[in-house]
């Protein structure tokens, strides 16, 4: 993976945390490996923990249009092997724009 894609991929995982943080959520975990997926944030809200997929983009086009069926599919089976109680999967997308960074959070994606 080039290594300017992976910084950004960091960024925006920090948005994520800081975001889901401000709306009372605990960060359990980040960059879960489960082979040969990775789950990009573990989250507690309130009593129910939640796996995230985080998607960021720098662009005029919304990066949640890029998580297709196969990528559902990927993070599904991550979320399965991972070993804990997942109640529920997640989606979040950042765009970082001229104006500002909007943030979309998707509950039970999957």
């Amino acid at each position: 993976m080039p290594r300017e894609h992976t910084a950004a991929g960091h960024r925006g995982e920090d948005i994520a945390s800081w975001y889901l943080r401000d709306r009372g959520c605990v960060i359990v975990s980040r960059n879960v490996r489960v082979w040969p997926d990775e789950i990009d944030l573990i989250i507690a809200e309130g009593r129910t923990l939640v796996a995230v997929e985080v998607k960021y983009s720098t662009g005029a086009t919304d990066p949640l249009e890029s998580v297709d069926d196969a990528k559902l599919h990927r993070f599904a089976r991550a979320v399965g092997g991972a070993g804990r109680p997942i109640a529920r999967m997640d989606l979040v997308g950042i765009s970082r724009r001229r104006d500002g960074v909007v943030v979309r959070w998707l509950r039970g994606v999957y």
